[in-house]
């Protein structure tokens, strides 16, 4: 599944330097998918189940902190 995302309006004042990736099928257990450091805007999410809908939280990460969780749904072929 290939996710993207637009970067927040506001970085706080800090680069954001990697994305947190998340996917869950029941929106209580989280499995974070390895992705790397990268500040790139999307990611081929691998290693999922076919049809079936996944909640996608992505977070922007700086130096001192984490910013809020993006949730999506998604549903993959």
């Amino acid at each position: 599944m290939l996710a993207s995302w637009t970067a927040p309006a506001s970085d706080g004042g800090f680069p954001i330097t990697d994305y947190l990736i998340e996917t869950s099928t029941d929106g209580v257990n989280w499995k974070t998918f390895g992705d790397g450091v990268s500040d790139e805007t999307s990611a081929k999410i691998t290693g999922l189940l076919g049809k079936t809908e996944y909640l996608v939280r992505i977070a922007a990460v700086s130096d001192p902190a984490t910013g809020a969780w993006l949730t999506t749904t998604a549903t993959t072929k």
